[in-house]
């Protein structure tokens, strides 16, 4: 199917006729996810994008923006699959994850779409992964929160997050080398850009990287026996529970500060009650001070 240059502010949202939304996505509607696919010789490339339903366009036709065509690789002549997103997780889904989307969604946490790249030590197998510092800041995050990747092959993985210094950078390209001249029966990318042909995009940067190490790269559904899983989109968003955990923690002080102020102020109550509520107070704030800690480790 053909793609054009969508007519909206908002990123990562693909625009669709109703007649093509009716009969190809499975009448999906507006602000559903969908998944967007790009296929080419050596790199598959896919991408979940929000829906937006539109009269004005062709059902030959739907409209895409210039970040998810930097993700995928497309230009103006490439022809992209398009379908409905069904989740594979939701079967799978504990309550916590179930709560953790539910936040997202309510909070408005943003999404960035990043290129897969890489990790070095000291990441390897600690489940972190690495950003640019710009990135962090346009997600609302500080270095050591979490955020979870999501791709349309698997259920959402939950990392920390940490800067890209330039020591790794060096790092990681020196590693994907040694990748492409050990590995002749596995496709590792020597440059995303030339790759993907970004040049055909009209972009004029890649979108911003994310290092990633082998088992979360598996664990996201990107890599298998003749691909590293690099130059692949990933969606990357803040954790909204871990956002309120860490909101509890800043307020947890003045929270309890003002629980004891109120059960001094409670004459009606017996000593012993008094005791019990001061005592409840300070185990919250020591629970919180520990989950809170304990999550950045």
């Amino acid at each position: 199917m053909g793609t054009k240059n969508r007519g909206d502010t908002v990123e990562y949202v693909v625009q669709v006729a109703p007649e093509f939304a009716a009969n190809e996505l499975s009448n999906s509607d507006t602000g559903d996810l969908v998944v967007l696919k790009y296929e080419r010789e050596q790199v598959t490339t896919e991408i979940q994008a929000k829906l937006q339903i539109r009269d004005h366009l062709d059902s030959d036709t739907f409209g895409v923006d210039e970040t998810l065509r930097c993700a995928l690789g497309v230009g103006d002549d490439d022809k992209v699959s398009i379908g409905p997103y069904r989740e594979r997780r939701d079967s799978s889904l504990s309550p916590l994850e179930h709560l953790r989307r539910w936040l997202n969604s309510m909070l408005g946490m943003r999404t960035e779409v990043c290129r897969t790249k890489m990790s070095v030590n000291p990441d390897l197998e600690n489940r972190v992964c690495r950003l640019p510092s710009e990135t962090l800041q346009l997600l609302g995050l500080k270095p050591g929160d979490r955020v979870i990747l999501s791709t349309p092959m698997t259920r959402p993985v939950a990392v920390k997050a940490l800067p890209i210094s330039d020591d790794t950078e060096d790092r990681t390209k020196k590693m994907e080398q040694k990748a492409k001249n050990e590995d002749a029966d596995v496709y590792v990318p020597a440059n995303c850009a030339e790759s993907l042909d970004l040049k055909a995009v009209h972009a004029t940067d890649d979108i911003p990287s994310i290092h990633l190490d082998q088992d979360i790269r598996s664990r996201l559904g990107l890599q298998d026996e003749s691909d590293y899983g690099l130059c692949k989109p990933v969606r990357v968003s803040g954790d909204s529970t871990d956002f309120l955990i860490g909101v509890f923690h800043d307020l947890s002080v003045p929270i309890v500060l003002g629980a004891i102020g109120l059960v001094v102020g409670l004459d009606q109550l017996v000593p012993i009650a008094r005791i019990l509520l001061m005592l409840g107070s300070i185990a919250f704030a020591i629970l919180f001070a520990i989950l809170y800690r304990s999550r950045r480790f």
